[in-house]
């Protein structure tokens, strides 16, 4: 049987930092037993600040790197909220290229890194791609436009899940989306409950809460999630 396809959507995976942190060792977790993809909106690097496993596959959307003689000037994002500090990197021609990525994602989950990227892929990516966002800043600090762009994403039955940084900012997540039937733990946050189909995990801490790595394996239980 074909791996289960696992991406990681992050804003660049090559800044040194919590979440390029995250994510590498999450995916590097995974590898072994799942396809995995870092999908990274920018390269400003020649290679990641954080060790990518031989199965892991990365892909740059739009590369920023100094001498590149790639980086378009194009008017402002539509699709990345202003309230994000993201949308001042963006652009329409990164709209361009974040919505071709996510068309492309047929099967499998994707696990994006902040609100705004999360709304995105819930607008855009296939109904048969299960989608999670993971949280890495506490929930009150997020500004309330890019909370309602979760709050939405979930009304559509779009987002099936919510890692949230702690215990705190489940509960803060929860008062705003609601309760539902099932929840998942990763790291030692917890994912917002769901209907949707369902993606189980178990992580335990290897140091700081920014490098967690799987000790259960990822166990995808819905066909929305086989390739």
């Amino acid at each position: 049987m074909p791996k289960t396809v696992v991406r990681f959507m992050v804003r660049s995976i090559d800044a040194p930092g919590g979440v390029a942190r995250s994510v590498s060792a999450l995916a590097n977790g995974l590898a072994d037993s799942y396809q995995v993809e870092v999908v990274s909106l920018f390269r400003r690097r020649d290679a990641p600040v954080y060790p990518l496993a031989e199965g892991v596959r990365l892909t740059y959307l739009a590369d920023h790197r100094a001498g590149s003689g790639r980086r378009r000037r194009s008017p402002r994002s539509r699709l990345i909220h202003p309230a994000d500090t993201l949308h001042a990197a963006c652009s329409l021609w990164t709209d361009l290229l974040l919505v071709r990525a996510l068309r492309s994602m047929r099967t499998g989950v994707l696990v994006t890194t902040r609100p705004s990227l999360a709304a995105v892929a819930a607008r855009f990516a296939p109904s048969t791609l299960v989608l999670i966002d993971q949280e890495h800043i506490n929930a009150d600090t997020r500004p309330e436009p890019l909370k309602e762009g979760i709050r939405t994403a979930v009304a559509r039955g779009r987002l099936h899940g919510l890692a949230a940084l702690t215990d705190r900012d489940r509960s803060d997540w929860c008062d705003l989306l609601g309760e539902t039937s099932w929840r998942l733990s990763v790291a030692g946050s917890r994912w917002w409950p769901s209907t949707a189909p369902a993606v189980r995990a178990s992580w335990s801490p290897t140091g700081s809460t920014a490098s967690w790595s799987p000790t259960v394996s990822w166990l995808p239980t819905s066909p929305h999630c086989r390739r």
